[in-house]
């Protein structure tokens, strides 16, 4: 199924690059206490992935890092890329690989990570983050996002919807809640005519 590869690599690489910025700037702009969280959220997310799963997200990570170095991008985000697997808890296993039936779990922990990244991105002070940092970060994963097919979009808009009920269900902030409400848009999954509903 090439649209479901398609979805996992452009989802792979639009949380690669958040965490990523997360774990360069860990320690210095954004700070340990709160990149680390976030980092911790996505391992968490990841836990439950086969080893075949893990092993679809270390190969984009593994492509990226090629690209960056192929690219001679500096020498930071080369380290900060070849060090995200072990961060992010998606180390090699000798686990037994699984089917393709995996595929749609797979999107969904991909799509969970990348909302809960945007929403730190969106609701950080900006005193944990700079707004035109946080502002960059959520103009490029719209960027990474924007050339999937409308199938795709609405895959993500939907998992997007689910977790929106998820959170009211739960009763969740007010501020989760709303940030959810509008993430179908401020992802540019949307084409302008539902945009504008």
């Amino acid at each position: 199924m090439r649209s479901a590869d398609e979805l996992v690599e452009t989802l792979t690489e639009a949380i690669v690059y958040m965490t990523g910025n997360l774990a360069r700037w860990s320690g210095v702009e954004v700070g340990e206490q709160h990149a680390e969280p976030q980092l911790g959220q996505a391992r968490a997310a990841f836990e439950p992935l086969t080893a075949e799963e893990r092993a679809r997200i270390r190969a984009k990570l593994a492509a990226m890092a090629e690209a960056a170095a192929a690219r001679s991008d500096g020498a930071g985000w080369l380290q900060v890329l070849r060090a995200l697997p072990s961060r992010l808890g998606l180390a090699s296993d000798d686990e037994e690989l699984s089917g393709p039936e995996s595929d749609q779990r797979l999107v969904e922990v991909l799509v969970e990570v990348l909302v809960q990244l945007t929403g730190f991105y969106e609701l950080c002070s900006d005193d944990v983050l700079d707004p035109d940092d946080a502002l960059n970060q959520l103009e490029n994963v719209v960027s990474i996002l924007d050339p999937l097919s409308t199938k795709d979009k609405a895959r993500v808009a939907a998992k997007v919807c689910s977790m929106l009920e998820e959170a009211r269900a739960s009763g969740a902030s007010k501020e989760w809640v709303a940030f959810l409400e509008g993430e179908p848009d401020g992802l540019g999954l949307l084409d302008e005519q539902e945009s504008e509903q």
